[in-house]
């Protein structure tokens, strides 16, 4: 199911409701709204910078209200900071407005826009067809999955099975980054006469082919200290099936070996934010409009 973060001006609170919300309630599209969403007593803009991130699509309601709210500015400024939001920005215009005072300080961004103060049909029908449009399935790869990784040398002449934590962000519709954590087992001091450490991590970044396997790289460390390889995962084939599995080949001039070997990873349930800080402290000191 879509999520979809939408940002408004509390004067068009009655635009939402009658409207918006019932076409995305109509299309099975969850969606986040601040005063359905955010109980109180909650740090307000850490919860909707939350929302943002876990969202599938940002709408902002574009009025003569909302584009001078600091509250609207600080949320599609914010959404526009998120690379998993590239291209679902969505711009929905309910009166005559000028949209551009909010859009002309995105840097070029795109932002898609539908304007229903000349056709509100024409402008439902196309939100429609975008929000009913499937999402890359490399956005399903979000988030932190748990497992572990076995490995053995060349030769075949030792082995170690590895904890590993590997934490995903799709960055475009098929590119893919983020890290890969090792952790050596206790029982594990030494390999090929070296010292292992307690745990390792890596730079991570790839991509999805066929919508179905993740074809990544990863590299830690420098000159006497590095290791890079590659790795084949398949995702589960299906939905029920939240894994990813696969084999992987590496280098690693501390150890002096090709190494190679299988890993295993199930989805946890840990939040893995995505995204920085952008200014909410205007909004919070002029209130939501």
């Amino acid at each position: 199911m879509s999520k979809c973060f939408i940002s408004y001006s509390r004067e068009n609170t009655q635009w939402v409701d009658t409207r918006l919300s019932r076409i995305l309630r109509s299309l099975d599209v969850d969606y986040f709204i601040d005063r359905n969403d955010i109980p109180p007593g909650v740090n307000l803009p850490e919860r909707i910078k939350e929302g943002i991130r876990s969202s599938d699509w940002f709408i902002m309601v574009a009025s003569q209200d909302s584009v001078g709210s600091e509250w609207v500015k600080a949320e599609i400024n914010f959404a526009h900071t998120l690379e998993h939001l590239r291209n679902r920005i969505l711009m929905i215009k309910i009166d005559d407005c000028d949209p551009t005072i909010v859009v002309s300080r995105l840097n070029q961004r795109p932002v898609s826009y539908l304007d229903c103060s000349v056709d509100a049909t024409e402008a439902i029908c196309s939100l429609i067809s975008l929000l009913k449009r499937p999402l890359p399935r490399v956005q399903k790869c979000d988030g932190r999955w748990d497992g572990h990784i076995c490995v053995c040398t060349e030769k075949g002449d030792a082995v170690i099975d590895y904890g590993a934590v590997l934490t995903l962000k799709a960055t475009a519709d098929t590119i893919l980054g983020g890290s890969l954590e090792l952790i050596t087992p206790n029982d594990v001091t030494t390999f090929n006469g070296r010292t292992m450490p307690k745990s390792m991590e890596f730079r991570v970044h790839g991509e999805m082919r066929f919508d179905r396997f993740l074809h990544l790289h990863y590299s830690a460390g420098e000159g006497s200290n590095m290791q890079f390889g590659s790795a084949i995962f398949q995702l589960g084939e299906m939905p029920e099936d939240d894994g990813i599995s696969g084999l992987f080949v590496a280098y690693g001039t501390y150890i002096r070996r090709i190494i190679h070997g299988v890993g295993e990873f199930k989805r946890t349930n840990d939040d893995n934010p995505r995204g920085g800080a952008v200014g909410f402290e205007g909004a919070q000191r002029t209130g939501r409009g």
